[in-house]
């Protein structure tokens, strides 16, 4: 669904709001892969840097992560990293 291109930015970012910390770390365990297979995720510091990313909603989705709590995003970087 994600990938077809039927949902526009707007709907992305209501798509994004309406997910649980777990389906929003599912989603970053997709795009983060690269960053956390070798150690542990620091999204904080990834969210920082220039992300390669193929599909408009992967960049809508690191947007809407920016735009979230310090606490929240560390939730969900447990989340991605297995503490939970």
């Amino acid at each position: 669904m994600l990938k077809s291109n039927c949902i526009f930015e707007e709907e992305y970012l209501l798509l994004f709001m309406s997910l649980s910390n777990l389906e929003l770390s599912i989603l970053g365990k997709y795009i983060f892969y690269g960053e956390y297979r070798m150690e542990k995720l620091d999204i904080i510091k990834t969210l920082s840097k220039k992300l390669d990313t193929n599909y408009e909603w992967e960049e809508l989705y690191v947007e809407y992560l920016k735009s979230l709590s310090e606490n929240k995003l560390k939730e969900i970087e447990n989340l991605i990293n297995g503490k939970l």
